[in-house]
């Protein structure tokens, strides 16, 4: 009795093991006593049943994870040892720990403060359009890469409200404005259009970075705007270029085609911030 009172005084359980003659040898029908020392100020558990991490992400080791030297361990236990680490091996790691708190990109982006994610890489080659679709979850669309067309021609972009299964191509359903140096001579134009240009200028070779706000919004324009190094006559020019879908119907997917149908070869990518 004194040795229970002992224990307990100092946070150790004794636990009886049914098993007879294990070893370390005793007496014939002894129980072998494994001495399991509780985490100060933790509460005790034997199956593992506790939640790994505290409310601040911190891992502790369960209570009962500590053992006296010679001793038999229990196999209850062990096991709850281990499935309180397979618990936490299997939950998302939060940020604290050097992980990022989700079971997905999505969420991971989020909870790191990482707003762009990527929609997808294109390396078209020989093609009149590559199409985009599935953006409804978009409100901002950032695009950059380069085109190079089979013959000179300007670079477009479409909107479709269906899905991509039409896009908006009549003479006034958007509107650009088009700034282009070339050496000291500026120029600009405006203009309605059939498309959002990347550039309206004839190139035989485009390298842009295109944003579009308020892409799935309803109620307002989507609004792109474009830095280009465009090549013209084997001179390299500048073109700042802003352009807006001239409708308030919130789109989903989207088209780069060249004037006049040219076909044309590039590599570009796709990212969006959800919204």
């Amino acid at each position: 009795m004194r040795q229970a009172a002992t224990a307990a005084a100092n946070n150790i359980f004794f636990i009886d093991d049914p098993i007879p003659n294990r070893r370390p040898p005793k007496a014939k029908g002894s129980h072998s006593l494994v001495v399991v020392k509780a985490l100060s100020g933790a509460p005790f558990s034997l199956e593992g049943i506790l939640m790994p991490r505290n409310g601040s992400g911190v891992y502790s080791l369960p209570a009962g994870s500590t053992f006296t030297p010679n001793t038999l361990a229990q196999s209850s236990v062990v096991n709850g040892i281990n499935n309180d680490i397979a618990t936490d091996l299997n939950t998302p790691r939060p940020i604290v720990a050097g992980g990022t708190g989700a079971p997905d990109v999505v969420t991971a982006r989020t909870n790191l403060g990482i707003a762009w994610e990527i929609i997808g890489a294109y390396s078209p080659s020989g093609v009149t359009t590559v199409v985009v679709t599935g953006l409804s979850a978009f409100r901002r669309l950032r695009l950059t890469g380069y085109v190079i067309p089979s013959s000179t021609a300007s670079v477009f972009i479409q909107t479709s409200t269906d899905n991509g299964s039409s896009y908006a191509g009549g003479a006034t359903d958007y509107t650009y404005q088009d700034l282009i140096a070339a050496n000291t001579t500026i120029a600009a134009g405006r203009s309605s259009a059939s498309a959002m240009a990347i550039t309206a200028n004839s190139v035989s070779e485009c390298v842009f970075v295109s944003t579009i706000e308020n892409f799935n919004v309803s109620g307002i324009n989507a609004v792109m705007n474009t830095m280009s190094t465009i090549l013209q006559s084997g001179v390299r020019n500048v073109d700042f270029s802003g352009a807006a879908r001239a409708d308030n119907t919130a789109r989903n997917a989207l088209r780069m085609l060249m004037g006049g149908s040219v076909a044309f070869s590039g590599n570009f990518l796709l990212e969006g911030v959800r919204g």
